[in-house]
C-alpha cells in the first residue's frame, strides 16, 4: 500500500487472490477422475463463487459466472496438457483467508505521504526477496 498507492494496491490484492485460486485449483481439474472426485470440484466451484463474489463488488452475476467459468476452463486445459500437476490445497486456504479475514482493500491511512527513496528501495528489495523465496508447494504432507 505504501509502495504502490491505494488504487494499485487494490489491483495487486485482487490479482494475488486470483493467482492463489489458480495455483490451488489447477490440480483439481482432473477430468479423467471427474466421476469419482466430483465432490472436490463441486466444493471448488462453490469456493470460486464465494471468492469471485467478493472480488467483483457490486456486479451482476454474469460477470462472476464468466470469471470463474474462464478460470475453470483454463485450469482444465492446463491439467489436460500437463496431467502430472497435483493440487496443493494450501493455496485455496490462503485465498479464503485473504478474502475473508484480511480483506482486499487496505483502509486509508491517516497521514498519507509518499515514501522516501530509501524506503522505496527497501520495499522493492523485500519484493525481490519474496519472489526469490517463493515455492509452489509450501507445505507437503508426508504420510
Amino acid at each position: 500500500y505504501g509502495l504502490f498507492g491505494r488504487k494499485t494496491a487494490g489491483y495487486i490484492s485482487r490479482v494475488s487472490v486470483v493467482a492463489l485460486l489458480f495455483f490451488g485449483g489447477t490440480g483439481l481439474m482432473d477430468m479423467r477422475n471427474f466421476l469419482t472426485e466430483y465432490w472436490s470440484i463441486g466444493l471448488y466451484v462453490m469456493l470460486l463463487a464465494y471468492v469471485y463474489n467478493r472480488l467483483i463488488p457490486d456486479s451482476d452475476n454474469v460477470k462472476v459466472v464468466a470469471a470463474f467459468a474462464i478460470t475453470i476452463a483454463i485450469q482444465a486445459l492446463i491439467k489436460w496438457f500437463f496431467p502430472d500437476i497435483r493440487p496443493n490445497l494450501i493455496w485455496l486456504i490462503y485465498a479464503v483467508m485473504a478474502v475473508r479475514f484480511i480483506g482486499l482493500n487496505h483502509p486509508p491511512a491517516i497521514h498519507e505521504h509518499s515514501l522516501s527513496t530509501s524506503r522505496k528501495a527497501l520495499g522493492w528489495f523485500a519484493l525481490v526477496i519474496f519472489v526469490l523465496c517463493f515455492t509452489p508447494e509450501p507445505i507437503i504432507l508426508v504420510g
